[in-house]
């Protein structure tokens, strides 16, 4: 066997350093030291993702109580978001990267499809959903409908459940739409369906369940606001809620609608503004990719709670914000995020919609395998927290770049007892692995 030494200078001096950047620099040549050190400043969305998906699995493990549970064979049982990226369903885990989109993924590994509990797979549901919103929201002029975003909320105070606010908002917005009054007004504006996501906040006065519609028209439903809202406030009193104010319906026009769509897609993004402000879970702030220190203060979505879970100092606070995540799990657990009204994808020529396991499963069209991970690689990414950094890895230097981590992180001692650097030897064994562990 040949060391080929030479051949490969740019996959040296990678040793001490927890960036990304620094493989990428010393693998691909293509970028200076002083772009990487700048890319090192700089928090990608994506592992905090992973940082508050592990967080949130944390909180979850007591999702069906503080006593253990197991199944028939003798498995321990918890919420799915407790495994997800953890558990490896094939002999071994795989890196895959979509040429068209430049993104890295996993597979072979599980994925829980929790749009409420998991902000990883929430980014990569949201994305897919958004992209449909998008289709129906470009396509809606061609055809001669006006896009409007509507907004309903209801009074809430701090003594309300999370479950009983989102029982009775869901059980209101239904009867709104099913009202004699709200069907003759839908005829009158050629109304034709509607987008409707459900989202929730938590601040000073509690839980803040509230809904956003985007609403297909003929006409413009603009003026219509007093009488929708007579209609809203009568619902709501009816099905337990307090009366909304004037601020308990809101209704935009379609430049604010397209604005929505793009920030619901991005939101699984976990991005922060350069100002330091919170972007909450319902993308009411705009996404940047910046980074700055999360504030405590005002309207906080799920990912916010588990960011102050993080950053908590005391049991007290610890306590509070483990207590409220894991209210809010298990109060929407089962609940639809995003639902189309029915017979509205078939307007814009869309299939049928898609559950969140189907989208989460979706497999990118031509994605290149790159390499596969045997179950020590695996679990050393997760005791170290190195999941998405090798995603990153490998969405600037291939499979050579995931190589060299390993080769530096785990092997690089074993090959040393042969003297010399044995990278090209390890490159092209690792090139060679098929689905199938070590050992076969």
């Amino acid at each position: 066997m040949s060391n080929n030494r030479g051949e490969n200078e740019a996959g040296q001096g990678l040793e001490g350093t927890d960036d990304p950047s620094w493989y990428i620099h010393k693998t691909t040549s293509r970028c200076t030291q002083k772009t990487a050190q700048k890319e090192s400043k700089i928090p990608l969305a994506r592992r905090e993702r992973f940082k508050l998906m592990d967080i949130a699995s944390k909180v979850l493990l007591t999702f069906m109580g503080e006593e253990k549970r197991y199944n028939v064979k003798g498995h321990e049982v918890n919420h799915r978001t407790c495994k997800c990226h953890r558990v490896i369903l094939t002999p071994t885990a795989q890196v895959v990267k979509s040429p068209n989109k430049n993104k890295a993924f996993f597979g072979g590994v599980m994925q829980c499809a929790s749009v409420w509990t998991c902000p990883v797979c929430s980014a990569k549901i949201n994305e897919r959903k958004a992209s449909d919103m998008r289709v129906a929201f470009n396509q809606a002029p061609e055809l001669g409908y006006k896009v409007s975003l509507m907004t309903f909320t209801a009074p809430h105070a701090a003594a309300d459940t999370i479950k009983d606010l989102s029982s009775k908002m869901r059980e209101s917005i239904v009867s709104f739409w099913r009202e004699r009054q709200i069907a003759k007004w839908k005829k009158n504006k050629g109304v034709i369906g509607n987008i409707r996501a459900f989202e929730v906040r938590y601040g000073d006065n509690g839980w803040h369940p509230h809904f956003h519609l985007i609403v297909f028209s003929k006409e413009a439903i603009f003026d219509d606001k007093d009488i929708l809202l007579d209609k809203w406030q009568r619902v709501c009193m009816r099905h337990g809620l307090d009366k909304p104010n004037e601020y308990g319906l809101d209704i935009q026009d379609g430049s604010k609608a397209g604005d929505y769509i793009c920030k619901f897609g991005s939101d699984g993004e976990v991005l922060k503004r350069f100002d330091g402000e919170n972007v909450t879970w319902d993308a009411a702030d705009e996404m940047t990719k910046g980074h700055a220190k999360k504030g405590k203060k005002g309207s906080l979505g799920p990912w916010d709670l588990l960011r102050c879970l993080d950053e908590a100092k005391t049991e007290k606070e610890k306590k509070k914000y483990h207590g409220l995540f894991l209210h809010y799990a298990r109060a929407f657990k089962g609940v639809a995020q995003l639902k189309w009204s029915r017979g509205l994808r078939k307007v814009f020529e869309l299939d049928k919609e898609k559950t969140d396991e189907e989208l989460i499963n979706e497999k990118e069209d031509k994605a290149k395998l790159l390499c596969h991970l045997f179950r020590e690689e695996w679990r050393y990414l997760i005791k170290n927290k190195a999941r998405a950094k090798i995603l990153e890895i490998a969405e600037k230097s291939g499979s050579n770049g995931i190589a060299r981590y390993f080769y530096d992180e785990i092997y690089s001692e074993k090959y040393a007892e042969l003297s010399g650097d044995w990278f090209n030897v390890f490159y092209s064994d690792f090139l060679g692995r098929s689905n199938r562990p070590p050992d076969d």
